[in-house]
C-alpha cells in the first residue's frame, strides 16, 4: 500500500511503503523527469557520499519520480545508507545495540531493515539483510519482554499502594470514642481549661516537659488558632506573634488520638480547616476522596455510593476548601457496613 503524503524532509517510519522501489515504480508512466526542488533536497548529501555509480544514478531518477507524484523522498534514506550513518556494525549487530544508548535504537534498526527492504539492498556493513531482519524481530521480543516485566513491577507497585492507603484508611479498629469525647471535653469544656496570658504561657513553656501539645490561642476571649507541636516555648512565641494572641491554653495530647483531637478542636471552635491534610496517623477524620478511595478498592464500593450514604444518612461534612471536605469515617464505616450487610 502506497500512501500518499504532502512533501516531507523525510518519510516516517509508517509511511513507508509495502512494495519496494521497483514495483513502485514499475508503476509510474515515464520514469524520468525533472524536479527541482528534489535535487535542491538531495544535491548536497549526493556530494557527501561521493562519485555516484549507475546503481546510484538508478535510484535518484526513480526517487525523483516516485517524490513528484507522492511526495515523498526516500532517497534521503539511501544516502543514509550509503554514508554509513546508521551506525558501525564492524561489531555485529548485538554490540551495535550494546553500544546504543538512546531510547530510539529499535526505531533506527526499523528504518534500516526498511531502506534495505524498499531499495532491495542485500548487505550493509558486510552483514546481510536477514540478518537485520532477525536482529529486529528478536530486538522486538526482548523488548516485550522487558516491557512485559515492566508492566508487572508496576502492577505490583500498584497494587502495593492501593493497599497502603486502604490500609491507612481503615486504621479505626482500636479508636475508643468514649475515651476521645473525654480528650476533647478537656479542651473545649470551660471548668476544664486553663486560659493563661501570653506571658504566663511562656514562662511556664519554659520548663514544661518535652512532650506532645495541643495549643490553642486567644485573641480578646475568642480561640484564633490551633495547633499541635513538641516544642512548646518555641510554638507559642511564634504562633502568638502571627495571630495576635493575647492568651493561650495548652495541654498535652495522647499521640494516638492526637491528630483528630485537633480537626475536632478547630471544628469545635470554628476554625479555618484550610491547612488540614488528613494522613495516616489520622483515625477519625478523611477526605472524601479518601473514603472514596478505600471504599473503591476495599469493598467495590463506587464514588456514587459513598456520596449517597453521606447524603441519605445526614452525615456532616466539614469544608477544607472549595473542592475538599472531612467526613466521619467511623461514622461513615457504619452505615456503609450496615448497607453492605443487607
Amino acid at each position: 500500500m502506497i500512501i500518499r503524503s504532502i512533501s516531507q524532509e523525510r518519510a516516517p517510519i509508517e509511511l513507508w511503503p509495502t512494495e519496494t522501489f521497483r514495483s513502485m515504480l514499475a508503476k509510474l508512466d515515464n520514469p524520468i523527469c525533472q524536479n527541482n526542488e528534489f535535487v535542491e533536497r538531495n544535491k548536497w548529501g549526493m556530494v557527501e557520499i561521493g562519485p555516484m555509480d549507475e546503481q546510484d544514478y538508478n535510484f535518484f531518477w526513480g526517487c525523483m519520480k516516485i517524490y513528484e507524484e507522492y511526495g515523498i523522498d526516500y532517497f534521503a534514506y539511501y544516502i543514509d545508507l550509503k554514508k554509513g550513518l546508521y551506525g558501525n556494525f564492524s561489531n555485529g549487530i548485538k554490540g551495535w545495540f550494546d553500544d546504543k544508548f538512546l531510547p530510539h535504537s529499535e526505531d533506527r534498526l526499523v528504518e534500516l531493515v526498511n531502506v534495505m527492504r524498499f531499495f532491495e539492498i542485500d548487505y550493509y556493513d558486510n552483514i546481510p539483510f536477514k540478518e537485520f531482519e532477525e536482529a529486529l524481530v528478536q530486538y522486538r521480543a526482548l523488548e516485550k519482554k522487558t516491557q512485559d516485566r515492566r508492566n508487572e513491577e508496576n502492577r505490583m507497585k500498584k497494587e502495593k499502594t492501593i493497599s497502603t492507603k486502604v490500609g491507612n484508611y481503615f486504621n479505626f479498629s482500636n479508636f475508643d470514642a468514649d475515651v476521645f469525647k473525654r480528650y476533647l471535653d478537656s479542651f473545649t469544656t470551660k471548668q476544664d481549661r486553663r486560659i493563661v496570658t501570653l506571658d504566663k504561657a511562656i514562662a511556664e513553656a519554659k520548663t514544661a516537659p518535652a512532650n506532645t501539645y495541643i495549643v490553642i490561642f486567644y485573641k480578646n476571649g475568642k480561640a484564633c488558632y490551633a495547633g499541635k507541636t513538641l516544642r512548646l516555648l518555641s510554638y507559642i512565641e511564634e504562633k502568638s506573634k502571627k495571630h495576635n494572641a493575647d492568651s493561650v491554653f495548652y495541654q498535652v495530647a495522647d499521640d494516638n488520638y492526637v491528630d483528630d483531637l485537633l480537626i475536632s478542636i478547630m471544628i469545635f471552635y470554628d476554625l479555618s480547616l484550610s491547612n488540614v491534610i488528613p494522613r495516616k496517623s489520622n483515625r477519625k477524620y478523611a477526605t472524601i476522596q479518601q473514603a472514596c478511595y478505600a471504599y473503591r478498592y476495599a469493598d467495590s464500593v463506587s464514588k456514587k455510593e459513598v456520596l449517597s450514604a453521606i447524603k441519605n444518612n445526614h452525615i456532616r461534612l466539614y469544608e477544607i476548601d472549595a473542592e475538599k471536605n472531612l467526613v466521619d469515617k467511623i461514622e461513615l464505616e457504619r452505615v456503609i457496613r450496615s448497607s453492605l450487610c443487607h
